[in-house]
C-alpha cells in the first residue's frame, strides 16, 4: 500500500514516466511469451492427436472396422485435439508407401497455389503396408510484429506439420 502511496504522491512524475517506458514493452513481452507458448502446446496437440489416430489404422481396426474409414479416423482426430483446436481447420492424408520407409522423401507434401495443403486421396493400406500419415494444422497468430517474426511473411499463418510413419500388424485372422 506505501508503494502506491508513494507513487501518486510523487510531484516530479519520473516514476510515471519511467513506467510507462517500461510497462508497454514488458506486456507485450508476455503477451508474446503466452502465444509461442500456445502455437508449442497446439503442436504438441496435433502431433498426440496424429499419433493416437494412426494407432487405429496400424492395429487394423479402422480397416476391419467396417464404415467410412475415412470419416472414423477424421472423428478420430478431432477427438483427441478438439479441445485446443478448430478440428475443421485440421487437414490430412494417410497413404501406403509403396517402396516402405525408404520411399517417404519421395511423399512431399503438396500445396495449392493459395499455399493450402492438398491432400492425397485417403488410403488406409492393408496387412504390414507402410503408411504415412501427415496431419496440417494452420495456426494463426493475432500477435502483430510476433506474426511476421515466426511466420516469415504478412499473412500470420505459420503451418504446423505432424508425420507419423508406420509399419501396420499382421492384423488379419481371417481363414484363408
Amino acid at each position: 500500500m506505501g508503494f502506491w502511496k508513494a507513487y501518486f504522491r510523487e510531484k516530479k512524475a519520473a516514476t510515471a514516466v519511467e513506467f510507462s517506458l517500461v510497462a508497454l514493452p514488458l506486456i507485450y513481452l508476455l503477451i508474446g511469451i503466452l502465444e509461442i507458448s500456445l502455437f508449442f502446446a497446439t503442436s504438441s496437440v496435433i502431433h498426440g492427436a496424429s499419433s493416437q489416430a494412426a494407432r487405429l489404422i496400424k492395429t487394423g481396426q479402422l480397416q476391419q472396422g467396417g464404415g467410412d474409414a475415412e470419416q472414423i479416423f477424421s472423428d478420430a482426430l478431432c477427438a483427441n485435439a478438439d479441445f485446443m483446436v478448430r478440428c475443421g481447420d485440421i487437414r490430412f492424408e494417410v497413404v501406403p508407401l509403396s517402396d516402405g520407409f525408404s520411399s517417404f522423401a519421395d511423399m512431399p507434401a503438396e500445396y495449392d497455389s493459395d499455399g493450402n495443403f492438398t491432400p492425397r486421396p485417403f488410403d488406409a493400406g492393408g496387412v504390414n503396408d507402410v503408411i504415412m500419415v501427415r496431419s496440417v494444422y494452420p495456426y494463426h497468430f493475432v500477435t502483430p510484429l510476433l506474426s511476421v517474426f515466426m511466420t516469415g511473411a504478412r499473412n500470420s499463418v505459420k503451418t504446423i506439420m505432424a508425420t507419423v510413419i508406420f509399419q501396420t500388424e499382421p492384423y488379419d485372422f481371417s481363414d484363408s
